[in-house]
């Protein structure tokens, strides 16, 4: 018997299964994360790839700095999961344009003063992200752009299929089903 795909019936796909599960799950985990979710929840997922705002120069820095937050281990790493075209997604169509201009701005800032660490060894690049890293919460030059690069890597990973199903657990329904009966005089119960 041929398994019954609800999706095409409703008119939902995968992506936006994701996103509405991580608004209601995800949102208070990280700041701002309310704003971008909440944006995403309204954008269309459908965006042309031409409609997009990294160049390719500024896609390989953002894929190079978003492998060093969540790298490849046993599981696949950021790239593996599809994070800079997330981000990329996110910058052209759930960021507004002031938060835009400021990543972007944040990240030519970066690029202008790293202007070898595309092209620096593995050990280099990892070096200064983790200074980045350190220094995430002082009112740095980088750290707005930082820290909005680290929050859009982990929303990336961890609503995409990857990270929500092979580097976390999932279970569909968790804990056992435990039947208990309840006799005229208990009192019903609200959760």
């Amino acid at each position: 018997m041929k398994p019954l795909d609800i999706s095409k019936r409703v008119g939902v796909d995968r992506r936006r299964l994701l996103m509405g599960l991580s608004a209601l799950v995800g949102g208070a985990l990280l700041p701002s994360s309310e704003l971008i979710l909440g944006r995403a929840l309204a954008a269309d997922m459908n965006a042309s790839e031409t409609n997009r705002t990294l160049n390719a120069k500024q896609l390989r820095y953002v894929s190079i700095i978003s492998d060093i937050i969540i790298p490849e281990t046993e599981t696949p790493g950021a790239i593996g999961a599809g994070v800079p075209a997330f981000i990329d997604m996110a910058l052209t169509s759930w960021l507004s344009g002031e938060e835009r201009g400021s990543f972007m701005s944040g990240l030519a800032a970066f690029m202008v003063s790293n202007m070898e660490f595309a092209t620096a060894c593995a050990f280099q690049q990892r070096t200064l992200v983790e200074a980045l890293d350190e220094a995430l919460w002082d009112e740095e030059h980088f750290s707005g752009f930082y820290r909005k690069l680290k929050e859009m890597t982990l929303i990336g990973y961890y609503t995409s299929e990857v990270g929500a199903s092979v580097e976390l657990a999932y279970d569909p329904v968790p804990g056992p089903y435990h039947e208990f009966n309840l006799s005229a005089s208990d009192r019903s119960w609200s959760t």
